[in-house]
C-alpha cells in the first residue's frame, strides 16, 4: 500500500524544490544547476522566402514605362527564360541538364567512390557526436539526481561517482534506440514495397490517393504500437527505474527487474501518478508559456535598444572600421546569446527540479527500501568517505559541450562574411568589366572611345519573375539600376533583378 496520498507527494516535493532553490538562493547554484538540468536533457517555425516577381507586377512596370513612352524591347515576355528552368545563385540550370550533369558525374567511378566517401564521413561523424551527445545525457542524469538528493549542485564529483550506472544507461539507450529505428525501418520498407507493388513508382500517371492510402494505413496500428511501446519504455525508465539504479548503485537490467516487482502491486498507484503527472504537466506548461512570452518581449525590447545604438554607431564610423566593428561584435555576441539562454532556462529551473523529486518520492511512497532521502547506512557512508577518487577529468564532456557552441559560431562568421566577400568581388568586378571592354575596344579599332556609351556596353538582364532583356547600364545606386534601351531610359529596383551579365 502507498503510504502517502499524491497531495501529500505533491507538497514534500514541493517543499524540498524551496529548500534546493530559494533557502537560500544562491545565484551560483541555480546556474550550475541549470546546466546540470540541461545536460541531462531535462529542461523543458517554419520560414517561406518567396522573391518571385509575377506578371501582375510585370505588367505595372510595362505599363508605368509606356506612360513615359518608354518601349520595352520584345525580348521581355515569359518565354525568356522557360518555366521548368531553376537559378541557383548566378548560374540557370535546366531540369534536364542537372539529370543529365548527375547522371554524368555517376558514371565515373573515381566521383561514385569519393560521394561515397563524403557521405558515409559524415553520417560517421553525426552518428558519433549524437552517440556522445547520448554518453553525457546518462551521466547527468544521474548527476541531477545526486545534486538534488545532495542539496548541492556539483559537477565533476557527481559525474565520476556515478559513471557506472550512467555507462549502463547509456548503452541502454543505444540498444533501445537501435531496436527502435529497425522496427521503423521494416514498417517503413513495408510500406514502400506495398507502394512500389501497385505501380505508384512505376513511370509519370496520376496519384491516386485512395491507392495510396490503403497501403499505408495498415501500417499505421504497427507504427502506433512502437511508438507507445517507445514512449511507455523511456518514461517509466526516467521516472523510477534510474531513481533505483542511483539508491541500489545497480546495472539498469537489474533496476527494471526490481521495478516490475515494485510495480505488480502498486499498477493502481501507478496509473493515478501517470494522470497526476499529466495534470501538473499542462498547468507547468502554462506557466512556462506566461514566463516565456514575458521573456520573449524583454529580449525583444533589449535587442531592438541594442540594435539602434549599433545603427547610430555604424552611422558615424569609417567604412574601413566597419569590418572590424562587425568582428567584433559576433564575437560579443555568441557568449552574450549564450548566456541569455541559460538565464532564461534559469528561469524554468524549479520545474525540471520539482518533477524530478515528485517521481522520487512517489517511488519511495511505493517501497520504503527504493527511499533516496532517507539516512544513509554505515556502509554507504563510509563508500563515500573519501571523494578524492572522483576528481577526475571532464575534457570529453566539454569537447562536447562547446562543439556545437563552436560550430555555430563559425558558421555564423561565414554566413556573414561570403555574402560580403562576394558582394565586393562583384562591386569590383562591375568597376572594371566596362573599363577593360573600353581598353578592348579602343585597341580593335585604334582609337579612344567618343563617348561614355562605350563605357558602358549591352548588357542581358534576368529578372526574378523568369524574364530576361537586353539594355545598357546607364547609372547604378544602392537600391536601383538606370538602364537604357533603344526609345529611352528606365529604372529597375536591384531587388527584381536575379543577375547581370
Amino acid at each position: 500500500m502507498k503510504r502517502h496520498s499524491y497531495a501529500e507527494i505533491i507538497g514534500m516535493s514541493w517543499k524540498w524544490t524551496v529548500e534546493l532553490l530559494f533557502r537560500p538562493f544562491n545565484f551560483k547554484k541555480w546556474v550550475m544547476l541549470a546546466i546540470i538540468v540541461i545536460l541531462a536533457g531535462q529542461m523543458g517555425g517554419n520560414f517561406n522566402f518567396n522573391s518571385r516577381m509575377d506578371n501582375t507586377e510585370l505588367e505595372k512596370i510595362k505599363s508605368a514605362l509606356g506612360a513615359k513612352g518608354v518601349s520595352l524591347p520584345s525580348g521581355i515576355s515569359q518565354e525568356a527564360l522557360p518555366s521548368e528552368e531553376k537559378v541557383f545563385g548566378e548560374v540557370a540550370f535546366r531540369r534536364e541538364d542537372i539529370s543529365a550533369k548527375i547522371a554524368a558525374f555517376f558514371k565515373d567511378r573515381s566521383n561514385v567512390l569519393i560521394f561515397t566517401a563524403v557521405v558515409s564521413s559524415i553520417i560517421i561523424l553525426m552518428a558519433f557526436f549524437v552517440l556522445l551527445w547520448m554518453w553525457v545525457q546518462s551521466n547527468f542524469s544521474f548527476v541531477l539526481i545526486d545534486s538534488i538528493v545532495r542539496n548541492d549542485a556539483s559537477l565533476r564529483i557527481p559525474f565520476h561517482r556515478n559513471k557506472t550506472q550512467g555507462g549502463s544507461y547509456f548503452k541502454w539507450q543505444i540498444c533501445i534506440s537501435a531496436i527502435f529505428w529497425m522496427f521503423l525501418g521494416v514498417i517503413v520498407a513495408m510500406a514502400i514495397i506495398g507502394l512500389k507493388n501497385a505501380g505508384i513508382f512505376s513511370g509519370p500517371k496520376p496519384i491516386e490517393a485512395g491507392k495510396i492510402l490503403s497501403i499505408i494505413l495498415p501500417c499505421a496500428p504497427l507504427l502506433a504500437i512502437l511508438l507507445a511501446l517507445a514512449v511507455i519504455i523511456a518514461f517509466f525508465t526516467h521516472n523510477f527505474v534510474l531513481p533505483i539504479m542511483y539508491k541500489k548503485k545497480i546495472g539498469i537490467l537489474k533496476a527494471w527487474a526490481e521495478f516490475l516487482g515494485v510495480a505488480k502491486g502498486h499498477i493502481v498507484d501507478i496509473f493515478l501518478y501517470i494522470l497526476v503527472k499529466a495534470g501538473l504537466s499542462i498547468l507547468a506548461l502554462g506557466i512556462m508559456a506566461a514566463i516565456a512570452i514575458l521573456g520573449i518581449l524583454v529580449f525583444i525590447l533589449i535587442a531592438g535598444i541594442l540594435v539602434l545604438i549599433g545603427m547610430a554607431i555604424n552611422a558615424v564610423l569609417p567604412v574601413a572600421v566597419k569590418p572590424v566593428l562587425l568582428a567584433v561584435l559576433i564575437i560579443i555576441a555568441v557568449p552574450a546569446l549564450i548566456a541569455l539562454g541559460l538565464l532564461f532556462n534559469m528561469l524554468f529551473l524549479p520545474i525540471p527540479i520539482f518533477f524530478r523529486i515528485f517521481s522520487i518520492n512517489t517511488l519511495a511512497s511505493f517501497d520504503e527500501t527504493l527511499d533516496i532521502f532517507a539516512a544513509k547506512t554505515p556502509e554507504e557512508l563510509k563508500e563515500e568517505e573519501d571523494d578524492s577518487k572522483y576528481m577526475k577529468s571532464m575534457r570529453l564532456v566539454w569537447f562536447t559541450v562547446l562543439l556545437p557552441v563552436i560550430i555555430a559560431f563559425l558558421a555564423l562568421i561565414l554566413s556573414i562574411a561570403i555574402p560580403n566577400l562576394l558582394r565586393s568581388r562583384n562591386k569590383v568586378i562591375r568597376g572594371i568589366r566596362p573599363k577593360v571592354n573600353a581598353i578592348k575596344r579602343i585597341s580593335e579599332e585604334g582609337q579612344p572611345a567618343a563617348n561614355e556609351g562605350i563605357m558602358k556596353p549591352s548588357v542581358k538582364v534576368y529578372l526574378k519573375n523568369g524574364n530576361m532583356f537586353e539594355a545598357t547600364v546607364s547609372s547604378e545606386s544602392e537600391d536601383n539600376i538606370e538602364f537604357q534601351i533603344e526609345g529611352g531610359r528606365f529604372v529597375l529596383p536591384r531587388a527584381d533583378i536575379l543577375r547581370i551579365e
